[in-house]
Parts: structure tokens; C-alpha cells; sequence
């Protein structure tokens, strides 16, 4: 009626159509048992949905959680070097789903630890162009540029991966440990960074281990050796050849670090020997090789170790991680044509592990010529590398029968290419540049060394050499004493130390270098 009164009076009528709702409940009061049947059926596919989209989300976490383990597992089996179960666990996670870009960068990380770095390269680079953002990928290209020598391509990934910032666990993993290969200080400060839960992977506690075990050979405390033990104990992986290295080196160094307390050293190396026995179990991977020949080097068992090396070859292509103990002894017992056959066995031809001990044993063996020639080829390699400080040091080995002039050669390239070497540990590679071309005096070289070991043990090696060219043999057996003493034992610069001091005092070995009376 209100209505029919507004439409008379030509108002606005307020009935209207009725809506959706309305009609079905309309529909509902005029069939219930249908209504009810059709409830039914609604339920039943609404809960058949709802099962399917939990199963399915519970698949794909499934599926993501055994991604993630066949990743760890890659990651942990690259890092030890064994290449194959690593390949193994990189098709089962490319068979769960895992990105190009993320396969590329775990092949690229194989090939990195078999010490076939041109070929990690080529997978780093392409995971690269694959996953632009990702930092784990190009701290991964750092540590491969590095190994290769192109020190300013490493430099040049730490910084676009510092600027990106890590967030995944990867990130922080790989960068830490691109960091620590030039500052082990930076890499536990990245590393610590991370969240407690990526912290708390057993990747990440490796990683950790071996950080903390490059920083106290570095400090030679006995306290951050101590520390480099504890974070290995909380390593929960007691079969892995990679952390039996490690805790192999962090005995060592503790051994070393302990000071004169002869018990306390010998425990150390005791330890050191019950898990280098641990490592008789890959007789195929070159880490676990390494890590006995590191034992039976610092105890003085000469014997075993280059029977150690000699087994290792016949079971490992690239020998390059362990052979160097083999001509190192050999020197020692000045069986000199020996340790240049075991020198020239080496694989890679065009590196500066390859030359440089050929060119100082040919040195012994009076073949000066020769040894210049190598050593112009290491100093090419070196100068490209932008990383020539040291390796100039070598030719004050060639005495005065040389064609070069070792002092004007470095004073050449300080100026040709001074400004493109890193800055690095301070400077370190400039510095011995400098010493190397006569612009740094012995006692400058040993203040810049500071507080680090491993700087200590080049520069007291390079101060050795110096001291032989001047004809000051006991001079020279002082400073190689000092680089002996560092106990920096994986670096080439203490093994030709000990190899020095045991000919030194034999006349015909470098008969220029007679002191002259």
C-alpha cells in the first residue's frame, strides 16, 4: 500500500527484485531432502579438496626438505673433495626440482675442490648469468678467481656479493669463506652474522672450523687453536675427510703454538696421528692424502710420508694438494735429481706450483740457465696475477750467474705495475715487492709483517734469500730458522725453509754462496 501510494504520488517505489539469497531460501523451505542431499555432496568435495591441497602441500614440503638435504650433501661431499657421490647428490636434486642456476653453482663447487679450476669456472660463470642476485654464487666465482690467480676478478665478486649482502644460508657460508681466504678475521665476523639457524647447519659448522682454524694458524695462539678444536668437536660429521683434515691442522698448529711444554706437544701430535689413521679410509681423495702427509711431515717421518705420497699417486689424477712433501724430503737428503723428477710430474705446467720448484732444485743442481728460464715464466704468470712481490724473491737464488738482475726486475715492475696490486694483508705483496727491489730494508720488511705468521714466515724466507745472494750463509740460516719457527706448516715458504737449513752448512750446495772471508 506505501508503495502504491508512492507510485501515484510518482515517488521512488522501495520494493524490489528479490536477490540470490532470497530465492535460495526460498528454494531450500520448498525442497529440504534435496537441499540435504545436495549439503552432503558439497561437504564431501570440500573436504576432498581440502585433503588433496594438504597433501600436496605436504608433498612439496617433502619434496623441498630432500632438496635441501641432496644440496647439504653435495655441498659437504665437493668440499671434500669427493667428486663423484658429489655429482650423485647434484642429480637428485636436479630430479627434486632444484633451479639451473643453483645445479650450475654445485657443479662449479666439484670442480673447484677436484682442483679443476678452469672448469668450475665455466659452471660458476654460467650460474652467474642464471642467478644474477645470488651471493653464495659469486663468493663461489671469488674463491675460483682466486685459485686461478686472477686476484682482481676475486676482488672485484667480494665486492658486488658485499654489496648484494647475504640472506640464504648458502650466502653466508660461501662468502665467509671467500673472505677468509685473504682475512680469516672477516670471514667468522660474516659468518657470525648469520641467523642462529643457518648457523646451526653442519655445512655452516664446518665452514666455521675451518675458518677458525686459517685464523689461529694465522695468530699462532694457543687459545684460537684451542677454539679452532672446539668448533671441530661441534662438527657433528666424524666421518667427513674434510673436517679430518682440519682437525688435523688444528692439532698441528696447537702442537706448535703450546710453546716448549714438550708433554703437552707431543699429546697434540699423538691426537694428530689417531686421526690421520682415520684418514687411511680415502685412500683416493687428495685431502685425506694431504692431511697424513701433514702429520708424518711435522713428526719427522720422512719414511712413511713419501710412501704415503707415492700410494696417493697411484690413486688420485691431481697429486698437486700433496706432492710437494714428496720433494721436499727429497731435497732434504739432497737427492736432487730426484726431487726434480718428482717436480716435473706435476699436471698443471703453466703454474707457479709447477716452475718454481723445478727452477729452485735445478738451482742445486747447478743448472742455472735452466732455472732462470722457469723462473721468468713464474714471473710472468705472477706479474698477470698481479701478485709478483714474492715470487721475485727466487731469483736471488740464481747467484752471479745469472742473465737478470733480480733487484732491477723488481724495480721494474714496482714501477710498470705497483698500483695494480691488492691491497691485501696490509699491503703484504706490495711490501715484499718493495724489499724485493731494494726500496725496503730487513728490519721495515719485519715490522710490516706485524703480528701475522704466515706474513712473518714469507718475509724471514725472503729475508733468507737475500742474506745467500749477499754471500752471508749464517746470516741466511738464522732468517730460514726464523720462518721454520713460525710453524706455519702449509706454506711453501716453511717446507723450503726446513729444505734449506738441512744443505746450508754443506759447501757444495750453492758453492756461490761461500761467505766470503
Amino acid at each position: 500500500a506505501d508503495d502504491l501510494r508512492r507510485y501515484l504520488n510518482r515517488f521512488a517505489i522501495l520494493a524490489r527484485r528479490a536477490g540470490p539469497v532470497a530465492r535460495l531460501k526460498k528454494w531450500v523451505k520448498r525442497n529440504p531432502a534435496l537441499t540435504a542431499v545436495l549439503g552432503c555432496l558439497l561437504l564431501a568435495v570440500l573436504a576432498a579438496g581440502l585433503f588433496a591441497f594438504q597433501a600436496k602441500r605436504t608433498g612439496d614440503l617433502l619434496r623441498q626438505k630432500h632438496q635441501v638435504m641432496a644440496v647439504d650433501k653435495a655441498i659437504l661431499d665437493a668440499m671434500s673433495g669427493d667428486a663423484e657421490s658429489g655429482l650423485r647428490s647434484i642429480a637428485q636434486a636436479e630430479q627434486l626440482g632444484a633451479e639451473p642456476g643453483q645445479l650450475n653453482m654445485l657443479r662449479g663447487l666439484v670442480e673447484l675442490h677436484r682442483g679443476h679450476v678452469k672448469e668450475a669456472l665455466v659452471h660458476l660463470e654460467q650460474a652467474d648469468k642464471q642467478w644474477p642476485d645470488r651471493v653464495a654464487v659469486k663468493a663461489l666465482l671469488a674463491m675460483a678467481y682466486l685459485a686461478d690467480l686472477q686476484y682482481l676478478r676475486y676482488t672485484e665478486m667480494c665486492v658486488l656479493a658485499e654489496h648484494l649482502g647475504p640472506r640464504t644460508p648458502e650466502d653466508f657460508i660461501f662468502f665467509s669463506q671467500a673472505q677468509a681466504g685473504i682475512d680469516p678475521r672477516r670471514g667468522l665476523a660474516t659468518l657470525d652474522r648469520a641467523p642462529a639457524r643457518a648457523r646451526q647447519s653442519p655445512v655452516a659448522r664446518l665452514v666455521r672450523a675451518i675458518i677458525q682454524t686459517w685464523y689461529a694458524q694465522m695468530t699462532g695462539r694457543i687459545e684460537d687453536a684451542e677454539e679452532a678444536l672446539r668448533d671441530i668437536d661441534r662438527v657433528e660429521l666424524p666421518d667427513n675427510p674434510l673436517l679430518l683434515n682440519m682437525h688435523v691442522q688444528a692439532l698441528l698448529t696447537a702442537a706448535h703454538a703450546v710453546g716448549p711444554d714438550r708433554s703437552a706437544r707431543d699429546a697434540y701430535w699423538n691426537r694428530a696421528g689417531t686421526v690421520a689413521k682415520q684418514l687411511t679410509r680415502f685412500p683416493d681423495l687428495p685431502i685425506a692424502i694431504q692431511g697424513r702427509c701433514m702429520v708424518y711431515d711435522a713428526i719427522g717421518d720422512d719414511d712413511t710420508l713419501l710412501e704415503v705420497v707415492r700410494q696417493g699417486r697411484q690413486h688420485v689424477e691431481n697429486a698437486t694438494a700433496f706432492d710437494f712433501y714428496e720433494y721436499d724430503v727429497l731435497y732434504r737428503r739432497k737427492q736432487f735429481g730426484q726431487a726434480l723428477a718428482s717436480a716435473r710430474a706435476r699436471r698443471a705446467s703453466d703454474s707457479l706450483e709447477y716452475l718454481v720448484p723445478q727452477a729452485v732444485v735445478l738451482v742445486a743442481l747447478g743448472q742455472t740457465a735452466e732455472a732462470e728460464r722457469l723462473l721468468l715464466r713464474a714471473l710472468d704468470i705472477a706479474r698477470r696475477a698481479k701478485t709478483a712481490g714474492a715470487t721475485f724473491g727466487y731469483l736471488y737464488l740464481l747467484g752471479p750467474g745469472a742473465q737478470i738482475d733480480p733487484r732491477q726486475a723488481a724495480r721494474d715492475a714496482l714501477e710498470q705495475s705497483s698500483h695494480l696490486i691488492p691491497d691485501w694483508r696490509n699491503g703484504w705483496y706490495r711490501d715484499l715487492l718493495k724489499f724485493n727491489a731494494g726500496q725496503m730494508g730487513d728490519d721495515e720488511l719485519v715490522a710490516k709483517a706485524q703480528s701475522s705468521c704466515i706474513n712473518q714466515c714469507e718475509g724471514y724466507f725472503y729475508i733468507g734469500l737475500h742474506k745467500l745472494a749477499e754471500g752471508k750463509r749464517a746470516e741466511a740460516k738464522k732468517w730460514f730458522q726464523k720462518s721454520v719457527d713460525t710453524g706455519v706448516f702449509a706454506y711453501d715458504e716453511y717446507l723450503w725453509s726446513r729444505a734449506f737449513l738441512a744443505n746450508i752448512d754443506d759447501p757444495n750446495w750453492l758453492p756461490w754462496a761461500i761467505e766470503k772471508k
